[in-house]
């Protein structure tokens, strides 16, 4: 099942929180991880439209974080996201690694 992410346009929060797991569903230690990314894409045409920097937080666990903010806000509409990891070895793993989570963006009544 697909993971979905709900939120109203124009919010900037919540911020958008995950632990990125592997096969098993184990969490991913992340201790060796220089940087982790958040990509977004619309549904039809796969057109990126957010490919920003995120926050690791607690590397052990395998949490990440996603802090939006004004220049971040997506208009109404369904996306397709994943998480892109880069090692300090220079080596990259995208989570979910079997597809992509669902960033569901509803329009605000105001």
């Amino acid at each position: 099942m697909t993971a979905i992410f709900t939120m109203k346009s124009g919010d900037t929060l919540p911020s958008l929180e995950a632990t990125l797991t592997n096969a098993a569903g184990l969490a991913v230690d992340l201790t060796t991880a220089a940087s982790v990314a958040l990509h977004v894409t619309t549904m039809g045409t796969r057109t990126v439209v957010l490919n920003e920097g995120g926050v690791i937080v607690a590397p052990t666990l395998g949490q990440v974080r996603f802090d939006w903010d004004v220049d971040d806000v997506l208009p109404a509409a369904n996306y397709l996201a994943e998480w892109e990891v880069t090692f300090n070895d220079g080596s990259v793993e995208s989570f979910p690694n079997n597809g992509y989570f669902v960033i569901r963006v509803i329009a605000a009544l105001a």
